[in-house]
């Protein structure tokens, strides 16, 4: 799966994918685009470039960071360290 296929190793930078409201059939019927990277060109998905990201939560929430789930509650902080 190529979830984040812009993603270079040595940039310093902690790129992510985020969908909008897409649902299950919708989920289910883009599936096969995430093996190919054509994923982020759909209108619901966004792709930005960081070099640190902080999250403000109202509630718990489980974030998939390199292929591992982690549950961020209240606030959290992630950041790319330099290559």
């Amino acid at each position: 799966m190529m979830i984040a296929p812009k993603a270079e190793v040595d940039d310093g930078l902690i790129e992510y994918v985020r969908w909008g409201p897409i649902g299950r059939l919708g989920l289910i019927r883009n599936l096969p685009t995430l093996y190919d990277g054509t994923h982020i060109e759909h209108p619901l998905a966004e792709r930005r470039q960081a070099k640190r990201i902080d999250f403000q939560l109202d509630d718990p929430v489980d974030v998939m960071v390199d292929g591992e789930v982690l549950t961020c509650a209240a606030a959290a902080s992630t950041s790319c360290l330099p290559p």
